[in-house]
């Protein structure tokens, strides 16, 4: 009995032995460890990853239909909640790649030198300076709040859309910055800076295309208002502004408003707008009479002279051109087009 017990033992050991060494290198096969999970991606993959500025943070998920944060943000977010600084070469991608730092290459040097700062919505009260190298040159400065209202928010957008900073000298290639971030009672210097590429030209000229085609006047005309509104003094003011702009972002429009009576000039005001920007603005009609628009007295005589010019032009960070024309065009048209 013993001596078959040997024998089976005998045999089989080899194949045991096979089986067991089969098995250990079975454990140690590279495919094995592929069922590792994956490196959390770094903040710099995070970033690149991150939605340009105005794209909106959030993409449709194809399984559910449903609108829902874009992943990269979420990590990211996650990440800056916990305390994670974001290093120089991720605020390089953030502020020159996604758009959050916006300036033109060519500057005219007659103008203050201006950019566009924009702060990721990362925590309440999250901002970014940035802060030049140049002597007497002012930092450009961006914040994000929070349940802020419509208003405070258009106005803060107003401001850090188009920052001046200072002179630039001629011959000037760059503009360098140190760049400081986080929440206002913890924001750091983040070392390394950034810069920027410029180029001084002679005029605005040299950087938007002037356009005096008058039927881009008459596009404005068309697109023009009149209503009373009331002042806070009490007043009833006619106001002309604009509706229903259908041009480009491409072309920048400021228009000087001549108000006429016989062919005289009895008043002017500014009119500033942009286009599909829909950010449009209005100017006071102060020598007009409410009656007038209201269809109390006659409007013969009046009309509104309408001429484009560079001024502010630069602010429309999409424009290519600028208006330079001139249209002329009855206040009884305007009056017509409020009645209706």
């Amino acid at each position: 009995m013993f001596a078959a017990l040997l024998l089976l033992v005998q045999v089989c050991a080899p194949d045991l032995s096979k089986a067991t060494a089969n098995e250990l290198v079975s454990r140690t096969k590279p495919q094995d460890l592929s069922e590792a999970p994956p490196a959390a991606p770094s903040s710099l993959e995070l970033v690149r990853g991150f939605p340009k500025l105005g794209s909106g943070w959030q993409v449709r998920n194809p399984a559910t239909g449903q609108w829902e944060m874009a992943p990269a943000v979420t990590q990211l977010l996650a990440r800056i909640k916990s305390g994670e600084r974001l290093d120089i070469e991720s605020w390089r991608v953030l502020l020159l790649e996604k758009g959050y730092l916006r300036w033109r290459r060519k500057w005219p040097i007659r103008e203050p030198f201006a950019v566009s700062l924009r702060a990721p919505g990362f925590t309440s009260s999250y901002g970014v300076r940035l802060v030049p190298h140049v002597a007497g040159w002012r930092p450009a400065e961006a914040s994000h709040h929070f349940a802020m209202c419509g208003l405070g928010s258009d106005i803060l957008a107003a401001r850090e859309s188009y920052q001046e900073l200072g002179d630039l000298r001629a011959g000037q290639t760059s503009v360098r910055f140190e760049l400081y971030a986080g929440t206002c009672n913890s924001e750091q210097l983040c070392p390394g800076g950034i810069e920027i590429d410029v180029e001084p030209v002679p005029s605005i000229d040299d950087v938007l295309q002037r356009l005096d085609e008058e039927t881009i006047g008459q596009e404005i005309a068309r697109a023009m208002r009149i209503d009373v509104s009331r002042t806070s003094a009490g007043l009833n003011r006619p106001r002309l502004k604009i509706d229903e702009a259908t041009w480009p972002s491409s072309l920048s429009c400021n228009v000087e408003v001549e108000l006429l009576h016989e062919r005289r000039v009895v008043s002017t005001c500014p009119l500033y707008f942009f286009g599909r920007w829909r950010r449009y603005g209005s100017c006071a009609l102060t020598e007009l009479s409410p009656q007038i628009v209201w269809k109390r007295k006659p409007a013969d005589g009046w009309a509104v002279k309408l001429r484009g010019t560079s001024a502010d032009a630069l602010r429309n960070w999409d424009a290519t051109h600028y208006w330079g024309g001139e249209t002329t065009l009855a206040v009884s048209r305007l009056v017509e087009r409020q009645q209706r």
